[in-house]
């Protein structure tokens, strides 16, 4: 909507929706296994995750490239503008609730940069995950 942008139908692959979904499944099995035997939190697995998977889409699908950095960015800004407004009310909440002296111990404007990277890399993937999956294309209004 932001970008005056709706999704099309666009040429298939070799592989149905159903088969790609069920790989992705069992990828992400095999990486939250792999993740766990390696003792990576899910602060930095779950982007590592997301961002390693939009990359495998981009590569396949490079039209997705340019939606994906703008579906990141933005859900990043909206995430920041919430935990400003969390931070007014409580100005402590990272501190004391997300123990950020445990992992980067870096901030942003008083946000955590793991916050930052998880939002963007949230953002990047879901912008990218349906129209990948079900072989649509982003085009203007």
């Amino acid at each position: 909507v932001t970008f005056q942008k709706k999704l099309a139908p666009c040429s298939k692959g070799i592989f149905n929706s159903n088969q790609i979904l069920i790989a992705i499944f069992i990828l992400y099995l095999i990486t939250i296994f792999l993740f766990i035997k390696l003792k990576i939190h899910l602060i930095f697995g779950a982007p590592i995750l997301m961002l390693g998977s939009g990359i495998f889409m981009i590569l396949r699908r490079s039209d997705l490239l340019l939606p994906g950095i703008f579906g990141g960015l933005i859900t990043m800004t909206v995430y920041s503008l919430l935990c400003f407004a969390l931070l007014q009310i409580y100005p402590s909440i990272f501190e004391l609730t997300w123990h950020t002296e445990k992992f980067l111990n870096t901030k942003i404007f008083h946000i955590p940069l793991e916050e930052l990277i998880y939002a963007f890399s949230s953002g990047f993937i879901a912008t990218l995950f349906y129209p990948y999956v079900f072989s649509f294309r982003y085009i203007s209004f």
